[in-house]
């Protein structure tokens, strides 16, 4: 009897592993297979992934508990880092902002020295507030290093560096530029041997210094963001358009110290893109606070996988 398979192909010789035609008909009655009881061989394959595709969901589900936990850990560490990072900026808008716009006189030392010393109070809670948030951004720097360390530990720990340890010893020291500027505008005993003009000029020095080294400082307040924006575009549960305007952020902080400092003739072309441009700061700060991480988007993705 002819082999079935050897006269579809239409050859006297057949090999088993030469292929058939798509269009041959076989049934179990010829030669080659018999033996074989297909519908049982197909009928073990699909229990087998039916066992397979239990077990993988079983681990997908285990894999996704863990994900939840993990996450709400993550979620619970951005918005301590939120808190501390608001709570510094606002304690710190005290002596930035508003006691420069309420005691300080553009160009007029005596009134300035006439307001601080009216105001003593005043300036004295403007200058502890200044070390209470200094101290603060030791620890927003080290929740955040916490948050994202995961992401890439040798980035973190250079934004710690450049963000607390450079930074905060230039606040400390300028906490003393303020005590200067307070001991002359109260007429201090031992100040006596200068005149009211003189002193007055010293108040206004010593401000003048405080701002220098503010704007010193600026450039680290920028240089930081860097390793910070880097952090949050790669770590998968910050929006990575928050990252990309940290970066730009910090930019405009390193425009802003370089032409107060070595350009100061071209300060306002920096000074209509910072507002913009630092907003992303601001930005940054209080989505770790009210949103904190995007669980669903990191739960999402490890279900898939």
């Amino acid at each position: 009897m002819d082999d079935p398979v050897a006269t579809a192909r239409g050859s006297d010789t057949w090999e088993p592993g030469d292929r058939v035609r798509d269009q041959d008909k076989f049934t179990p009655e010829h030669s080659y297979f018999r033996g074989f009881n297909l519908r049982k061989i197909i009928e073990q394959r699909r229990s087998t992934k039916r066992k397979f595709a239990w077990i993988g969901r079983a681990c997908s589900r285990d894999q996704i508990d863990d994900w939840r936990d993990v996450m709400a850990s993550i979620k619970a560490k951005a918005r301590v880092a939120g808190a501390l990072y608001v709570s510094a900026s606002l304690i710190g808008l005290i002596r930035l902002l508003i006691i420069p716009s309420k005691l300080f006189v553009k160009g007029n030392a005596t009134a300035t020295a006439d307001n601080i010393a009216a105001h003593e109070s005043f300036f004295r809670l403007g200058i502890f507030t200044y070390l209470v948030a200094a101290t603060l951004f030791i620890f927003v720097t080290l929740a955040l290093y916490r948050l994202l360390r995961d992401v890439n530990r040798e980035l973190a720990v250079l934004m710690v560096i450049l963000g607390s340890l450079m930074v905060v010893p230039l606040f400390f020291a300028d906490s003393v530029n303020d005590a200067g500027a307070l001991m002359f505008a109260r007429d201090t005993d031992f100040l006596s041997v200068f005149n009211k003009p003189q002193r007055d000029a010293f108040v206004m020095l010593f401000i003048r210094l405080h701002d220098n080294l503010t704007w010193a400082n600026a450039f680290f307040w920028g240089i930081w963001l860097f390793p910070l924006a880097v952090l949050v575009y790669q770590s998968g549960f910050l929006p990575r358009l928050i990252g990309v305007w940290l970066f730009i952020a910090g930019m405009a902080w390193v425009g802003f110290s370089f032409t107060r400092i070595a350009a100061p003739e071209y300060d306002w072309v920096v000074d209509k893109v910072f507002n913009v441009a630092s907003f992303g700061e601001i930005l940054f700060m209080f989505w770790l606070l009210i949103r904190g991480a995007n669980v669903k988007k990191q739960i999402s993705a490890a279900a898939t996988d």
